[in-house]
């Protein structure tokens, strides 16, 4: 996938937003918005429609290669399995091409003991998601044990809990006040889309 991002001021400023995990807003340069905390991927929280590079490469791209809420980003102008470089090629270059995989999302339901059983990161301000950055021993460790064909991995992001999908406060709260979880979990399908 090729986007283009134009610089809309005419006095040689960018129009970015200089931040970690929101590179735009409704109408303004890259029409995503994107959510860091899976770790080595970006994870598409929201496509923007109209006169935004993410919106005009869709409205040309066949449905199968136009990017979507929910997926991955794996690699931006090359650096790929590092985050912060990703974001950085996304933030400082107006020609981005993309390496975008699809998200596979599946459930599970554990019984949360005092704690969840996993590392986790997130991005409190504009995050949508958890990242699993790794399974410990406890009630996902028990579940993996249990379910073989739906084991949790590192990398995988916790996406809705009990049915609450939203930002990431909503997530840990449901996570604080409820002992039986059902979650949604996204990762890295095979399919990908450049």
């Amino acid at each position: 996938m090729k986007l283009q991002r134009t610089n809309s001021s005419t006095d040689g400023s960018r129009d970015d937003i200089p931040a970690a995990n929101v590179l735009s807003s409704p109408g303004k340069t890259l029409g995503a918005l994107l959510d860091a905390s899976t770790g080595n991927t970006i994870f598409v929280s929201e496509v923007y429609d109209g006169d935004c590079p993410v919106g005009l490469y869709n409205k040309t791209a066949p449905p199968e290669r136009q990017l979507k809420a929910g997926d991955f980003i794996v690699e931006s102008n090359g650096p790929r399995g590092n985050m912060t470089m990703m974001m950085q090629e996304m933030h400082l270059y107006p020609n981005l091409r993309l390496l975008v995989t699809r998200a596979m999302e599946y459930d599970i339901n554990v019984c949360k003991q005092d704690k969840l059983g996993c590392g986790i990161t997130y991005d409190a301000n504009s995050g949508i998601s958890i990242g699993v950055a790794c399974v410990l021993s406890g009630p996902i460790q028990m579940w993996n044990d249990q379910n073989r064909s739906k084991v949790v991995l590192d990398g995988d992001g916790i996406v809705a809990v009990n049915g609450v999908r939203g930002s990431t406060g909503d997530l840990l709260e449901v996570i604080k006040q409820s002992k039986e979880l059902r979650m949604t979990m996204a990762r890295l399908a095979s399919n990908t889309v450049e």
